[in-house]
Formats: C-alpha cells, structure tokens, sequence
C-alpha cells in the first residue's frame, strides 16, 4: 500500500468512526434519553427560552434520523471492493443514503427557521439544507446518467455536507473550550456557518481534478459519437 493509500484508508477510517460516533450518541441522546430530557432541548427551551413550533419536536426528531442514515451509510458507498464486486448493494445503499438526504434536508430546512443565533443562523442552517439536497439530487442523477466522474465528486462533495454532523459537534466542543458556555449564542451564530462551509470547500477543491477527468471522458465519448455517426452520412 502506498503513502497516499495509506493517508486515504485513514481518513475513511476516521469519518467511520467519527460518524459512528455521532450516530451512537443521537441514539442515545434522543432514543434513549429522550428529545425533552436531553441537554440540547435543555440550553434551547429552558435556558434561552426560544419559541419553537408545534411540530418542531417531530421534525427535529425526522432530521435526526435521516441525517443518521446518511452518516452512517456514506463511508461504504466509497469502499472500492463493494463498488466493484457488489454493484447491486452500492445502489441499494446509495439510494438509503440520498433517502436520508431527502428526509434529514427537506426537515432541517424546516428546523432551520428556529435555530440558535437569529437570522444569520438560520440563513446559514438554510442554505446547508437546499445544498445538501442538491448535492444528493446530482449524485443520483449522473448514477443514472452513468457518468462515473461526476457521480464520485458530487458523492464526495455530497458527503462533506452530510459529515456536518460530526463538524457541528466538534467545533461546538472548541467554541465551549476557548469561550465557555456563556457565549453559546454568539459563537452558535459562526459554527452555523463554519460546520460546512470549509467542508464544501476542501471537497471541492479535491473532486475539481475528478470533474476535468470527466469533461475530458465526456467529450471524448460526444467525439465519438460524431464520428460513429458521420460513417454512415
């Protein structure tokens, strides 16, 4: 195995278990303590006392369980011996994944009107949700397109959305280490921001190569086209 192999099974690796993670404690938090018992509602209802809707309880909860979904699918959907060998389980899994998407999207974007921080939260949590059910929406669309290139690097920016779930959490956990819990709202108002947006960045940054491979394989293959078609002109 190469360096560069060996650097890439760590990061897998470390977005596993780090979703893994994350996942195991929204079980735990929220199934098993529950959504009104646990210190999130705490800081939101009881401390800040912010006015949540009647539903909100519900949609929270829906968000939770397909952002989970997706978090905990995604890091397969990448391992190349499943993608090679076992075709059918890649699709199975991919269309859970950009289920999860749909689900944890449409209901974050919801959620979103009432998150910590004013406005400029919620513009924030917003524009993460219409992004991330995009990014779901073209990794469909160029699978069944067939177009490989494409659907790896909306896959790979697709998942650095959904791993926001894990960045959230720890940015929240240096904020609180540096500020302490008192300045919650004002730094709440810059993690809203700064969960995904680095995320979007560094994957785009890193699949721009994967896209050029894939405007060169689509023009080579519209080429080809041509010239099939012009034999029999």
């Amino acid at each position: 195995m190469t360096e560069s192999s060996k650097i890439k099974m760590f990061f897998k690796w470390s977005m596993f278990v780090l979703g893994f993670s994350i996942v195991i404690y929204a079980i735990i938090q929220y199934g098993i303590i529950g959504l009104v018992d646990s210190g999130f509602y705490y800081v939101k209802v009881y401390y800040y006392q912010e006015k949540l809707s009647s539903i909100w309880d519900i949609m929270i909860l829906i968000h939770i369980i397909g952002s989970s979904i997706s978090l905990l699918i995604g890091p397969f959907l990448f391992v190349k011996k499943i993608r090679r060998d076992k075709l059918a389980v890649h699709k199975i899994m991919g269309y859970a994944y950009v289920g999860g998407i749909l689900i944890g999207g449409i209901t974050g974007f919801y959620t979103a009107f009432y998150s910590t921080g004013g406005v400029v939260s919620h513009i924030g949590f917003i524009l993460l949700s219409i992004l991330w059910i995009y990014s779901g929406l073209m990794v469909t669309n160029y699978a069944i397109k067939g177009e490989n290139y494409f659907h790896r690097a909306w896959a790979i920016r697709s998942y650095s959305l959904t791993f926001v779930a894990v960045t959230l959490r720890l940015w929240l956990g240096f904020f609180a280490l540096i500020f302490g819990g008192e300045a919650y709202v004002s730094y709440y108002v810059v993690i809203a921001w700064l969960c995904w947006v680095p995320n979007l960045i560094i994957a785009w940054i890193y699949t721009a190569p994967i896209i050029k491979k894939g405007m060169w394989n689509r023009e080579k293959n519209g080429f080809r086209s041509i010239f099939f078609i012009s034999m029999f002109l």
